[in-house]
């Protein structure tokens, strides 16, 4: 239960940070980093979906999938936070 929190807080980190890049590379008209990111986040995502779906669906919700569910937060969150670091990174570094 706890690994597979980790690995879902993972899963989710790379969800919201290709979120993050894929927005950056909206605003910054960076279409050749479009499409490769917009493949990762369906890779991501779908399965990340499918594995809450079907435990809530199996189990309701329980202590094990409120960590997930917590977990999951925190992945995302972090994804977040790093995203902008990124973005503010490479922003110095253009300026």
């Amino acid at each position: 239960m706890i690994l597979t929190g980790f690995a879902l807080a993972a899963a989710m980190f790379v969800s919201i940070y290709l979120r993050g890049m894929q927005q950056r590379n909206n605003i910054h008209n960076e279409w050749i980093m479009i499409w490769p990111c917009s493949q990762g986040m369906a890779w991501v995502d779908y399965p990340i979906g499918a594995f809450i779906f079907n435990t809530i669906w199996a189990h309701g919700i329980t202590p094990e999938t409120a960590w997930y569910i917590f977990m999951a937060g925190n992945g995302a969150a972090a994804g977040c936070m790093y995203a902008m670091w990124r973005h503010n990174r490479k922003l110095a570094r253009n300026a």
